[in-house]
């Protein structure tokens, strides 16, 4: 062992008689350690203090009731997305109903909608499985406990229900599943609920809110079926456009979202139908606005409008279905027409539209990111059916759970989006090509100018005089082209018609204006 002596010599600042420790040493080592359990021991505000670790009881989580809020009117910010979820539920129950065998396959699955403008009421019925009486009060007050997770069902977070509470001064639940039980209601005060929330001296907890603004009630079944569910919104709060209370909005809406059939006369229905049914839970809900209300169907047609002056047909329709490394996690169907541009909304089919559970998820925009220009998303018609259960809709169904099996998805999508992209461009383009050679043989049938020779002085006013006569001449010729070809105006037209003829600046003003001039005097 080396040991320094105290001499001023040195050149070590280390006090006389230190030992030196090389790094490789065990002492070194054991030091090392040492600081290194000191640190962290800081850091963790403990030393040699044992931690005793436990869960939390009970008394110690509290729910607030604004969590309420969150559940209702800060979740569904587009009042007709109430309508979605209740009938999303409908259509869950009607599922159930079928494979209890208390509906066969050949009833309808019904959804029954009344409006009352005057008492501002909604009323939504379904014919589905209904919920015994001994459990409805349970089922309907759980918040977020739904006993659909995990299943086929297409919704599974237990909140749907709450999202009329933002749009009413009453909700109302009613249900039975049997001839032989009551009618259990059950009816959330709205009215005391926003004034709980806005109270500030209110501390009761969830549980507490919900025992003073909720009632539960048996009601003598006589005049209600014998299994259904229904929700009731009475006094329906006033919004913009009234959209709650409008059944052309309602319609609309319900037409593009909810899982109701095709439409009879579209001519692809069967063949779309038959390619989804054996992996979607098509539902194909009956749902009509109003006793005398047809049966809402989806918009799709054999002719739809592009434009408010332009029309286009269908002219094929191709299936699709997507594999992932799982399996299946995808089925749709693509229409193709002539791809003239950007679809109107107000046809209500533009876009690729992914569904899940025969529901629309999102907007029509939700597939813009599968394109290579978002555009071409608005150009396309079809729809793309999500059947792979681990690509689940968000709380808000605006969208989907963003991960890893949805980023799969979207890559799936992509080449799907390049082809429709391409089959855009190549319209464009030889709408484009076709529009040039018409201009084209339109001039080529203008009389050609005399030899050209200088265009200077009096040669030039000749010369133009001539080009005026031969221009005056097909005049008529011109209007009828312009009456059979509305794009183009008379004045255009002619513009273009000179301009192909080669003649120069001073040719084309005189010849124009005499042209003018001379058709002028002939009307």
């Amino acid at each position: 062992m080396t040991s320094a002596t105290c001499r001023t010599k040195t050149v070590s600042k280390t006090p006389a008689c230190t030992t030196k420790l090389s790094p490789s040493s065990t002492a070194w080592r054991h030091k090392e350690l040492a600081v290194t359990s000191a640190i962290r021991a800081a850091a963790t505000g403990s030393t040699s203090r044992s931690r005793s670790t436990k869960s939390p009881t009970s008394e110690l989580i509290t729910i607030g009731k604004d969590v309420l809020e969150l559940l209702s009117s800060a979740m569904y910010v587009d009042p007709l997305t109430i309508y979605r979820e209740y009938i999303q539920n409908a259509a869950d129950a009607i599922d159930d109903a079928r494979r209890a065998g208390v509906l066969s396959k050949t009833d309808a699955g019904r959804v029954d909608i009344n409006i009352n403008p005057v008492e501002r009421s909604i009323l939504i019925r379904d014919n589905g499985s209904g919920i015994a009486a001994d459990r409805a009060a349970a089922t309907l007050l759980s918040i977020g406990a739904s006993g659909k997770r995990g299943t086929d069902a297409r919704g599974f977070r237990g909140v749907g229900r709450l999202a009329g509470l933002a749009y009413c001064r009453v909700l109302t639940f009613r249900t039975r599943a049997a001839a032989n039980e009551p009618v259990v209601e059950v009816a959330w005060d709205c009215v005391k609920l926003k004034s709980t929330l806005r109270d500030v001296t209110q501390t009761d907890d969830l549980p507490g809110v919900m025992k003073r603004i909720v009632s539960i009630s048996e009601l003598d079944g006589s005049g209600y079926p014998e299994h259904f569910f229904e929700v009731e919104l009475t006094q329906v709060v006033r919004l913009r456009r009234d959209a709650l209370l409008s059944a052309p909005q309602i319609e609309t809406y319900l037409a593009q979202v909810a899982p109701v059939p095709f439409a009879r006369e579209f001519r692809y229905a069967e063949k779309i139908t038959a390619h989804l049914d054996g992996h979607v839970r098509m539902a194909d809900l009956q749902i009509k606005i109003g006793a005398e209300g047809a049966p809402i169907t989806r918009p799709y047609r054999d002719r739809f409008a592009v434009t408010d002056t332009v029309q286009d047909d269908a002219c094929n329709v191709e299936l699709l279905t997507f594999e992932g490394e799982d399996g299946l996690v995808a089925v749709g169907w693509l229409m193709h027409h002539s791809y003239l541009g950007h679809i109107s909304t107000k046809s209500q089919v533009g876009g690729l539209r992914l569904r899940a559970g025969n529901v629309q998820i999102g907007a029509a925009s939700l597939a813009d990111e599968v394109f290579p220009e978002a555009r071409f998303n608005g150009w396309c018609i079809g729809e793309i059916h999500v059947i792979d259960r681990r690509v689940l809709p968000n709380a808000r169904r605006d969208d989907f759970e963003q991960n890893i099996h949805y980023a799969n998805l979207l890559a799936e999508l992509g080449p799907l989006g390049r082809a429709i992209a391409k089959r855009c461009r190549d319209a464009s383009v030889a709408r484009h090509r076709a529009r040039e050679e018409r201009v084209q043989s339109e001039a080529a049938e203008v009389p050609r100018p005399l030899s050209a020779g200088p265009s200077e002085g009096g040669q030039a006013v000749a010369r133009s005089d001539l080009l005026g006569a031969s221009f005056a001449a097909s005049a008529d010729r011109v209007a009828s082209m312009q009456a059979a070809d509305g794009e183009l105006g008379l004045v255009e037209k002619l513009i273009r018609l000179i301009a192909a003829s080669g003649a120069t600046r001073a040719e084309v003003e005189y010849a124009f204006g005499e042209t003018l001039r001379r058709q002028f005097d002939k009307d």
